[in-house]
């Protein structure tokens, strides 16, 4: 982000390599964090539905135009930039979408988890991985090799507790999205 200091996760002490580049702990943490605190977007455990499962994509055509300014094809890079599109459909379980995450300008994340409309911040890493941070975690994100005839996609490639405590949750994430091309997009300025 412009202006912005080094992301402290890029090799800062306390965080853990992986072949995907700096794994997130809680000394590592890409955005200034509010302790853990904030709205509730995955729930794990067998205590009831987790917020806008089974909604599919009825419940998302009523969500309306983009939320807050698109980010610029420079924050996010061209591989994200996607013709201008921000808003990706997000699905937790790996087929039937939940939700939606949406890039704004200057590393603002806006999302429909939660009550009413949420915010959160997104960063990009220099390896091209997206961390989209929202609710309680930090949420890697990595694009997909484009396949012809479909949308563009990612997988939830890590997740990481804000405030630094261990995940309730270790199974292997089936998360993924797709960018959502139906959603009508902002003016750009100029």
């Amino acid at each position: 982000m412009a202006g912005a200091p080094a992301p402290a996760h890029a090799g800062a002490a306390g965080a853990r390599g992986s072949s995907r580049g700096p794994r997130l702990d809680a000394a590592s943490s890409p955005v200034g964090g509010d302790g853990g605190r904030g709205p509730r977007a995955e729930r794990s455990g067998g205590f009831g539905p987790r917020r806008g499962a089974g909604q599919g994509r009825d419940a998302f055509e009523a969500a309306g135009p983009l939320t807050c300014e698109p980010a610029l094809e420079e924050e996010m890079g061209p591989q994200w930039h996607c013709g201008g599109a921000r808003r990706w459909l997000w699905m937790h379980d790996g087929s039937r979408v939940n939700g939606w995450v949406e890039f704004g300008r200057g590393g603002l994340l806006t999302t429909s988890f939660g009550k009413g409309r949420n915010s959160g911040s997104w960063e990009r890493r220099s390896s091209g991985e997206m961390v989209a941070t929202f609710g309680k975690c930090h949420h890697v994100l990595e694009l997909l090799p484009a396949d012809e005839g479909r949308a563009p996609g990612f997988v939830l490639a890590e997740r990481a507790m804000k405030d630094g405590s261990a995940l309730r949750d270790r199974r292997p994430s089936r998360t993924c999205g797709l960018l959502d091309v139906g959603r009508p997009r902002m003016a750009q300025p100029g």
